[in-house]
């Protein structure tokens, strides 16, 4: 399911202005959304925050430049990256990422994941997009190792910051649970700059519903039994 943010002929200029301090939370928290079960709270298993003051783009892990907050994300940050394709750049003076001066192509943010049982695996994400004299689109869309994991998802809000662009608020709930996924945005722009600001993931995989009171009734135990073994 792929996602479109449409944008059609901007008249204002959005100007460009520096980051400011970013921290962690969440402007909307996963935990307070209608739309998807939350079964976490912050840190969250994984939670990853980028402000693209440096180029995010480079080895495999962990991404240039991000935060990195998740109980999780110290074992698996080590395997996360970033890679673009067609016009898409990083512009250190814009502090962002995406197409400046026309064009089109891809950002592609690959997560990992901690491998569970659990069959569900939840996304949520706060994206900030600025435009310059822009006409054109953003698209969302999500990869999965076989291609084959059906999801949901959906845009819950959209909040013109003004000159400090749009805040996008996304979910999605992947069944299976895949080891990994791939957040892919398309942007394109007929004149102009569109490009990325902000990004802000959290991820949790999460049993089934009637999993949940098995699970922390067992917890305890085999935490303990993890010890003995130690």
């Amino acid at each position: 399911m792929k996602k479109l943010f449409l944008l059609m002929a901007v008249p204002a200029l959005l100007v460009s202005i520096a980051a400011s301090a970013w921290g962690t939370p969440f402007v909307y928290p996963p935990e307070t959304n209608p739309n998807v079960t939350w079964q976490g709270q912050y840190p969250y298993q994984r939670n990853i925050e980028m402000n693209f003051g440096v180029n995010p783009v480079g080895p495999v892990g962990p991404i240039p430049g991000a935060l990195y907050e998740g109980y999780d994300d110290p074992a698996l940050w080590g395997s996360d990256f970033v890679t673009t394709t067609g016009d898409v750049r990083w512009d250190q003076a814009k502090g962002g990422i995406g197409i400046f001066g026309g064009g089109s192509g891809t950002i592609t943010f690959h997560f990992d994941n901690w491998v569970r049982p659990w069959p569900i695996k939840h996304f949520y994400e706060e994206l900030i997009f600025k435009v310059e004299l822009a006409k054109g689109s953003i698209y969302q869309d999500f990869v999965t190792p076989d291609g084959m994991n059906k999801y949901t998802d959906s845009w819950d809000k959209v909040d013109n910051l003004g000159v400090s662009g749009y805040r996008l608020s996304l979910w999605a709930e992947f069944q299976p649970n895949p080891p990994w996924e791939e957040k892919v945005i398309t942007l394109s722009s007929s004149t102009g700059n569109i490009y990325i600001d902000q990004l802000h993931v959290a991820t949790e995989c999460v049993p089934e519903p009637s999993s949940l009171i098995a699970l922390a009734g067992g917890l305890g135990s085999l935490l303990a039994f993890r010890r003995r073994r130690a």
